[in-house]
């Protein structure tokens, strides 16, 4: 582990405990590497916050982090408006009679001890299929925009309020029902509508999942992601302070056996070993040896390593987004990912659509697409060359990663 990388933990781990950051990097060129990973991370207005109070106390902010002070505090600004809008959004809920549940986002915010300074891409509300319709006109009644197709009721719509910046997602199932890799995930929840409750944030009642299915819930999240190109440090932060913040309602040993069932249990258990050691997190006395006895002795580093060079979803880069393609199919073929090396360099309809319009009317143009693609690589030069073979190392790595965690066979 580089030394910014080490020192980007303290601050973050600081932050979440409303603490000046230890120390600072002591070069120009440690400031630029901590900052920008900052903010690959999505957490620069955290970092800035903590670094912030430890370089006043040790005799002023210097010119690399006085750079960052305007991103870290549009950014706040930013989230607090769309904060607002999306408490008014439950607050129309509510009145409609509509029990759409709020996972993530807000909830998760609501833990930190400056909750804006935790940025949120977007807010999601999970709902039943009767209630998909009389939501999507709400929304639209209050002007947001849809991002899409609203006329069919897919598994995820997606709108945006253009007024405060607010995206929000409306999911039918809360993990896609046609991704063969991480489609188990949804069983846990068939029944979650039946257990759920309310909680309030800053005094707007809203409804959400209890807090045994959301704390799953944002594990299984995070696994997902794991399995496709991966995810940030964010999530880790998310993760442990709502288990910290709900030890007393959960049933730990229901947790355990819910995450083994689906093959998750030594990545959720080193998951909460980062938030211990690395973030220094408080935990429920006991979690990790309970999580060790059955699972075996823990080891995060590359875990953790992998998390640090991820970016916030794995979008650091276009090698490693491409390299999904392999993670995916090795998860869906019982870890064999000979197959996922072809679909990297030949990929689905699916995945091209987006980049080229005409197949979604005309599929039989895949092979055109494939040609088209292939080109693009050879004119772009030896660095978009490299960027095909890069994603065929990266997600080679990343199957013996989802292997160690027994996330696949």
């Amino acid at each position: 582990m580089q030394g910014y990388e080490r020192q980007f933990l303290d601050a973050l781990g600081a932050s979440l405990r409303g603490l000046p950051a230890p120390s600072c990097p002591r070069t120009e060129e440690d400031w630029r590497a901590l900052l920008r990973l900052s903010a690959e991370q999505k957490v620069l207005p955290m970092i800035y916050d903590a670094l912030a109070a430890g370089a006043r106390a040790s005799g002023g902010i210097g010119p690399a982090l006085g750079q960052a002070r305007a991103p870290a505090l549009r950014s706040a600004a930013e989230q607090a408006r769309k904060s607002l809008a999306f408490l008014e959004l439950c607050r129309a809920l509510r009145d409609a009679s509509l029990q759409a549940l709020v996972v993530k986002g807000i909830l998760c915010r609501s833990l930190y001890p400056k909750p804006d300074l935790r940025p949120s891409a977007d807010e999601d509300l999970y709902v039943r299929a009767e209630e998909f319709v009389p939501l999507r006109d709400l929304l639209l009644s209050l002007g947001f925009q849809p991002l899409g197709d609203t006329a069919r009721e897919t598994e995820e719509t997606a709108y945006r309020d253009p007024g405060s910046g607010l995206y929000v997602e409306v999911h039918r199932h809360l993990f896609p029902g046609d991704a063969a890799a991480y489609r188990r995930f949804n069983a846990p929840f068939l029944t979650a509508f039946d257990r759920a409750e309310e909680t309030t944030v800053e005094d707007t009642p809203l409804w959400t999942l209890c807090p045994q299915d959301h704390l799953l819930y944002l594990i299984l999240h995070s696994c997902k992601h794991f399995l496709h190109s991966g995810f940030g440090v964010r999530q880790v932060c998310d993760i442990c302070l709502f288990a910290s913040a709900q030890r007393r309602q959960l049933d730990w040993a229901q947790l355990f056996s819910s995450l083994e069932a689906v093959q998750a249990g030594v990545f959720a258990a080193n998951i909460f070993q980062i938030g211990r050691e690395y973030l220094g997190l408080a935990l429920p006395d006991g979690l990790l040896s309970q999580m060790e006895r059955r699972n075996g002795a823990l080891d995060c580093v590359p875990l953790l390593d992998d998390l640090l060079s991820a970016g916030v979803y794995g979008g650091s880069s276009e090698a490693r987004r491409h390299s999904s393609l392999i993670t995916l199919h090795a998860a869906e073929s019982c870890g064999r990912p000979t197959g996922g090396v072809l679909r990297a360099v030949f990929p689905r309809r699916d995945t091209l659509k987006g980049i080229y319009p005409y197949l979604e009317e005309q599929p039989w143009l895949l092979p055109a697409a494939w040609v088209h693609r292939l080109g693009r690589y050879a004119l772009g030069g030896p660095s978009r060359g490299a960027s095909a073979w890069e994603s065929v190392g990266i997600g080679t790595r990343r199957v013996a990663l989802l292997r160690k965690y027994r996330v696949i066979p």
